[in-house]
């Protein structure tokens, strides 16, 4: 086997490993995001309205899908023009800014609070 066979197959092996990693926190996030769902609408959503806080926190879990919905279609047109290592970069970063703002959206109070969650989970959508 030469060289450049084995450096293909080495490539391929990664992207292999890489895609079950995304496979892996992608699920994860969404494990964890179905978990801290009712806690998130205690803590947060129910002083805002208690009657419609079942129905606010299920909009926020459904901006992520959204999101995720919305970049698959952006990002099958721009992989081909930036590139494969800049998508990536960019969905990190969705991932963790949206992440980050769910976990400080308590920090605005009100009804913001509930504006801050749903565009993160759209957000962290962006970075599946």
């Amino acid at each position: 086997m030469s060289t450049i066979e084995e450096a293909r197959g080495s490539r391929r092996s990664m992207a292999f490993w890489l895609g079950c990693l995304a496979m892996f926190t992608a699920g994860l996030s969404f494990a964890l995001r179905a978990a801290v769902a009712k806690d998130l609408q205690v803590t947060f959503l129910e002083p805002i309205d208690l009657a419609r806080s079942a129905t606010m926190i299920g909009v926020a879990l459904g901006a992520a899908f959204l999101g995720f919905s919305i970049m698959l279609i952006v990002s099958s047109t721009l992989l081909d023009r930036i590139g494969m290592k800049r998508m990536l970069l960019i969905a990190w970063a969705a991932f963790v800014l949206g992440t980050a703002g769910i976990l400080f959206c308590g920090a605005f109070g009100g009804v913001t609070t509930y504006h801050v969650m749903v565009a993160s989970m759209f957000i962290t959508g962006l970075g599946w």
